[in-house]
């Protein structure tokens, strides 16, 4: 007899899902600014192939491919090595916004990933193109703000920031995205930098246990209207779907980190 799957097998701490979550850096041939911070990225494993994520918008067209990077680990120096990049192409100009999509490929031959730690990617699945967004739950995203960042002895220093979130009722624009009501807003100056932050709808079980799901990525906001607005999910898996599978990409064969 198959045993009955227990739910809180697959259940992860709040804290844990912002673990895939990075500064999305540029290369800098210059020698007292190695790098730049252009906004917020994270790293998905989808299917044990490994991924960074973020939005089109937040480099310019003149950054090479081998300009775009993130950390193993936020508070460490060594680089994630990228081998592709793949931007979305919008048919017109109503999908713009949600073609507003770049995913890096995480070199397979060269990674690390034990320098991962317990910085581990989100696992991202097709399962996730299902998830329906309830405006009963409620919603988390973290990203690196502009102004949270300083140079200090030749190296970036960054300080990742958490905004709790309503999903606004019948919010969905005419380009397809979905509002979120920010609760605390006015902690931050701006919203300058969270382009490309993972969305997370929580599911409360009870007092003590949360679900976060995975539900989108965030590519603009109004820090004076706290309002964000995110492409859901189903957007981005599908777009990873196809990359995989017109490039034949397989699997890491390293060793994946082991999750908590």
């Amino acid at each position: 007899m198959k045993k009955k799957s227990n739910p809180m097998d697959d259940y992860r701490p709040l804290m844990d899902v912002f673990t895939c979550v990075r500064p999305l850096l540029a290369k800098n041939d210059h020698a007292d600014f190695p790098f730049s911070v252009l906004g917020t990225c994270f790293i998905a494993d989808f299917y044990g192939r490994y991924f960074v994520v973020t939005a089109t918008h937040t480099y310019a067209r003149s950054h090479g491919v081998m300009q775009l990077t993130a950390q193993y680990d936020p508070q460490r120096d060594e680089m994630l090595p990228i081998s592709r990049r793949f931007e979305l192409i919008a048919n017109d100009e109503s999908e713009e916004e949600l073609s507003d999509i770049t995913i890096l490929e995480i070199d397979a031959e060269k990674v690390d990933v034990t320098l991962l730690a317990e910085h581990y990617p989100a696992k991202i699945s097709v399962d996730d193109t299902v998830t329906i967004l309830n405006p009963n739950f409620n919603y988390t995203f973290r990203g690196y703000p502009h102004e949270l960042r300083e140079y200090s002895g030749k190296q970036i220093h960054t300080v990742g920031v958490i905004a709790d979130a309503f999903l606004i009722e019948g919010g969905e624009t005419g380009s397809g995205l979905h509002g979120l009501e920010v609760n605390n807003a006015t902690d931050f100056p701006s919203f300058d930098g969270f382009s490309g932050s993972p969305v997370f709808q929580l599911s409360h079980m009870d007092d003590t246990v949360t679900f976060p799901c995975f539900s989108g990525m965030l590519i603009r906001g109004s820090q004076s209207a706290g309002i964000v607005h995110f492409i859901t999910c189903k957007h981005i898996v599908r777009a990873l779907q196809t990359i995989v599978k017109e490039n034949d990409i397989p699997p890491l064969k390293l060793p994946l980190p082991v999750s908590k």
